[in-house]
């Protein structure tokens, strides 16, 4: 065995052994090495009752979309008490809840807290959707919209019982990205870079004109014309397998 084989051993080895001491010290809570996200405090936000667009900026964190029998729309998140990192702004129809710097500089700056935010829409909501996320995941559950639009750039994307009267724009760039019975009323063009396609759609495969590509996967779609709605489904490396429910 060779003499760098032999450091790269021990150092890895001396790794593992840091590792399984600083689980023993916190008792597997890793949170106590947090230096920024135990400063960070709950905070909450309610809109008006005459919403017709919602836009979620988010930096580092995911972000929950779900619905209950409200009226207004809801927003649970964490912020830095003293310099704010996020905005929200509600004006003429549109409400915007966005990501807007990193708080105070610290020099160790290590957070393993989960810090999702909770955006909870009235079940009857018929506006738009639109969903930016750096580093983060998106979730949404039986939610009804207008035009949904999604993108993220690191993280999975998982849609269940989702409705969109309109026009459905999904993209990500490293991550998986999962549907099921997603409906829509207009086009859906579903693009990943690197991660899978996978999920259901509310509907028969002769409802769409099917434009399907994968460079490095597996895909079970064959690509039609005649639709009345277009259907485009893309990624680079990974697999696509996407089924109707008709």
């Amino acid at each position: 065995m060779s003499k760098i084989i032999k450091i790269a051993l021990i150092l890895i080895g001396s790794g593992i052994l840091l590792c399984i001491l600083a689980a023993v010290l916190t008792h597997g809570d890793w949170t106590r090495f947090n230096s920024k996200g135990n400063d960070l405090v709950s905070k909450s936000y309610e809109s008006g009752t005459d919403i017709s667009e919602l836009v979620l900026e988010e930096n580092a964190q995911s972000v929950i979309v779900k619905v209950a029998d409200t009226d207004t729309i809801s927003i649970e998140y964490f912020d830095d008490p003293t310099t704010p990192m996020y905005e929200i702004t509600e004006q003429n129809g549109k409400l915007a809840f966005r990501h807007v710097g990193n708080g105070p500089f610290k020099l160790v700056n290590i957070d393993f807290t989960d810090r999702t935010s909770v955006i909870t829409i009235p079940r009857d909501y018929a506006g738009k959707l639109e969903v930016g996320i750096s580093a983060g995941s998106l979730e949404a559950d039986d939610i009804t919209v207008s035009e949904l639009q999604v993108g993220t750039s690191a993280g999975s994307i998982e849609l269940r019982n989702v409705t969109c009267t309109g026009n459905v724009d999904i993209g990500n760039t490293s991550g998986s990205v999962e549907f099921l019975n997603l409906e829509a009323g207009g086009d859906i063009d579903i693009a990943n870079t690197t991660g899978s396609i996978e999920g259901s759609i509310v509907g028969s495969k002769d409802d769409y004109s099917i434009s399907s590509e994968t460079t490095a996967g597996s895909c079970n779609l064959e690509n039609s014309t005649g639709g009345k709605h277009k259907l485009t489904a893309a990624t680079t490396a990974g697999s696509i397998d996407i089924t109707f429910t008709k």
